[in-house]
């Protein structure tokens, strides 16, 4: 991709951003609507099941830093445009993150810490349940900046491509969201943040690199 050209000409960015901003919104909503714990409580009482404990328990990793590291590695042979935004987004979002879970957000504990007393709940077999530094979801965080990254590989595709491509990006990284409230490990609250952490992380990488470029 040429690197003057406009995010606004690439659908797959796009139908991407489109359905994140419905999701951001919508999320937002039911945030300040529910009292924190009850939307956990009520998707760890009614749906979980076996299928899915495996699922999600493997799934998870797609917002792991060592898949974040894969991906890089292989832009980084095939692609350097999007490779400059992923190594510089990872910064920014690793900061961002790691400072709101140890320092401003410090004493933000996890389902099992806040909920535990209050149920029994449902825990997937070999899955480590941290207790602690729950705010921002860094799993989450690094699916979206990786997401929002990976659009711009697709701005030469037929436009149905594209929207379809933009489509399952976002599905893929709202998944990896999903899978931190099913595991037990973060709060609704945590996951709709940090989306936010990875898009806000995507865009000043992108700033940043394209002002560098000129």
């Amino acid at each position: 991709m040429n690197p003057m050209t406009s995010r606004n000409q690439n659908t797959t960015w796009l139908t991407f951003f489109s359905f994140y901003l419905v999701w951001l919104f919508s999320g937002l909503f039911i945030y300040f609507w529910f009292p924190l714990g009850i939307l956990e409580k009520h998707i760890n009482i009614n749906y979980t099941n076996e299928k899915l404990d495996y699922f999600f328990k493997y799934y998870t990793w797609f917002g792991d830093g060592f898949f974040f590291a894969i991906i890089l590695l292989i832009t980084f042979f095939n692609n350097k445009y999007v490779f400059n935004r992923l190594a510089v987004a990872f910064i920014i979002q690793t900061i961002l993150v790691q400072a709101s879970k140890s320092i401003f957000f410090a004493d933000y504990n996890r389902p099992l810490s806040v909920l535990g007393n209050t149920f029994k709940p449902h825990l997937v077999s070999g899955v480590s349940t941290h207790l602690l530094n729950s705010f921002p979801s860094g799993h989450t965080a690094t699916a979206f900046t990786l997401a929002a990254c990976i659009t711009l590989m697709f701005h030469n595709k037929s436009k149905m491509v594209s929207i379809i491509i933009g489509l399952t990006l976002f599905t893929a990284a709202l998944l990896v969201g999903y899978s931190r409230i099913y595991l037990f490990q973060h709060f609704f609250r945590d996951v709709i943040f940090g989306s936010l952490y990875g898009l806000i992380s995507f865009e000043i990488a992108h700033q940043i690199i394209k002002r560098y470029q000129k």
